[in-house]
């Protein structure tokens, strides 16, 4: 497994900690552990915070817009992944859905072996 997830709870809000890559069978393990965090404990506020990631390839960068699109507080710790952050934002157009949607089954495009695009993150 390329990363790490931990997470913190209290009555008003959940913080999800990622390490490593987002990328690969990872972020489908994100995706679902986001999901059954929020499903489990549902709290006002949920922040997934990216400081501890080095890495996000294609369909990292999917997983991040669809966090951003349920609401979720991302929280960046190195400036590649603030811009990534900033970019899904734009193409928001700074609105977000309002409603939880169920999470795709999976993240990645398995017509593709290699994502069209990733990002290194500068440590």
């Amino acid at each position: 497994m390329p990363g790490k997830i931990t997470f913190h709870r209290n009555p008003s809000s959940t913080t999800l900690r990622l390490k490593g890559k987002l990328s690969g069978l990872w972020v489908d393990e994100v995706a679902r552990t986001w999901c059954d965090v929020v499903a489990s404990l549902p709290a006002r506020t949920v922040t997934v915070d990216l400081a501890g990631v080095s890495f996000i390839d294609a369909e990292g960068i999917k997983l991040v817009r669809w966090l951003f699109q349920q609401g979720t507080h991302l929280r960046a710790g190195r400036l590649m992944t603030q811009y990534i952050i900033d970019q899904v934002a734009q193409e928001a157009g700074k609105s977000r859905n309002g409603k939880l949607s169920a999470a795709p089954a999976t993240f990645r495009d398995s017509s593709r072996t290699k994502p069209s695009s990733a990002l290194e993150l500068a440590t």
